[in-house]
């Protein structure tokens, strides 16, 4: 009984005397279990990574299959485009010839029945034309014979013919010049003066008053005249009239 005793103690003492030789942070017990977890966790994300890898390895092999599929689309594409220009060039040749048969079958009375209809619409616009042409020269009065006065304005001599010649006073003029080029010698005849009158009463008054009032009256040696300002085709109308 004493010498089981004896052997018992021995061999605690030995199994303790063994387990005190680790270090405290390397007993082996409690750090294996944890390092075997740490594994597998390990070995699921390689295996993950794995399986990650081989997808796009997949993929990449099957890409060269998809350039090819979409080479062949874009060829057909191509192809159909052709083909479209091809029929739009025909068609368009087809209007053409489809047009030129038309303007060869025109009936002759049609074509004189357009151009009769366009003379018609020439005149009716010309004669549009003289009369707005007319209706802007409505104020305008134009004086012939005024003799050119050096250093003197066309305004200035109007105005001594309305006071002196006329005994018109208080006309308000909108504007007066000469028409044509300056004549360089003295024994031309004189440029005629365009006159613009603010008020058509007061124009009217001088037109109907002039030939009264100037005849037998002179200005610097000269007799004036004084006519309407009119268009040319009314000018000439008027002249085979007379």
């Amino acid at each position: 009984m004493i010498l089981m005793e004896n052997t018992t103690h021995y061999n605690l003492r030995k199994l303790t005397s063994r387990y005190n030789t680790y270090p405290n942070e390397a007993r082996p017990v409690h750090y294996h279990n944890t390092s075997m977890a740490q594994r597998h966790r390990e070995v699921d994300t390689m295996e993950q990574k794995l399986d990650f890898i081989m997808e796009q390895l997949n993929k990449l092999q099957s890409l060269p299959l998809q350039l090819e599929a979409m080479g062949t689309e874009i060829k057909s594409l191509k192809a159909a485009v052709m083909d479209m220009a091809e029929s739009v060039e025909f068609m368009e040749k087809e209007v053409d010839c489809v047009k030129q048969g038309i303007s060869k079958k025109a009936d002759k009375d049609e074509v004189e029945s357009l151009e009769a209809t366009v003379s018609t619409n020439n005149v009716i616009l010309l004669q549009r034309i003289e009369e707005l042409e007319n209706r802007s020269r409505r104020n305008n009065l134009i004086f012939h014979g005024v003799k050119e006065v050096p250093n003197q304005s066309a305004e200035k001599s109007i105005r001594e013919i309305l006071s002196t010649l006329m005994g018109a006073e208080n006309i308000d003029l909108e504007r007066v010049h000469r028409t044509g080029r300056p004549n360089e010698g003295t024994d031309l005849k004189p440029r005629p003066i365009h006159a613009r009158f603010m008020r058509g009463p007061d124009r009217d008054n001088i037109l109907r008053m002039a030939p009264s009032k100037l005849k037998g009256h002179f200005y610097h040696g000269a007799r004036v005249f004084i006519s309407d300002d009119v268009s040319v085709a009314v000018r000439e109308t008027r002249y085979l009239l007379v």
